[in-house]
């Protein structure tokens, strides 16, 4: 009896163990992807050299980004919902431009890296404001999930 207490308690330890290994280890991954994520859209900025409108175009990747690596941002909800509320209403301006392609057989967007038509850059435009706004939603998930749970943050 004493060695099946003894086993089932070496179980649990080990038990407890392997649980935080594996919570570590997925802290981080979400870490990592955190940091490859604000990356990204650091060389989003960047590319927007050549651009007519590129400096509005990098600021904004720029914020996104700054967004993403900072903990001083991420972690405030309002910078978080104003950044989405505005993002939302900046796509919105362009939901007529995708609309329009999408009714036209959706023609490649890839084909050059110079936009051929207007509505190749619109489109582009839209998709890049969709990717800043899941970006703001993901971030805002995760700090009311936080908040709401009342688990400390760590560093993802």
């Amino acid at each position: 009896s004493s060695g099946i207490l003894k086993s089932f308690i070496y179980l649990l330890v080990f038990w407890k163990i392997l649980n935080f290994e594996i919570n570590w280890i997925i802290e981080q991954i979400l870490f990592c992807l955190r940091y490859f994520t604000a990356f990204l859209f650091l060389l989003f900025a960047l590319v927007q050299y050549n651009d007519p409108d590129g400096l509005l175009w990098g600021l904004a990747y720029l914020w996104v980004a700054a967004c993403i690596a900072l903990p001083l941002l991420y972690r405030q909800k309002w910078v978080l919902m104003v950044s989405l509320v505005l993002f939302l209403i900046w796509t919105s301006f362009y939901i007529g431009d995708f609309s329009a392609w999408l009714s036209s057989g959706a023609p490649s967007i890839t084909g050059t890296m110079k936009a051929e038509t207007p509505a190749v850059e619109l489109v582009r435009e839209f998709l890049g404001l969709v990717l800043c706004d899941l970006g703001f939603a993901a971030l805002l998930y995760n700090t009311l999930k936080d908040k709401k749970s009342g688990t400390p943050r760590s560093r993802t």
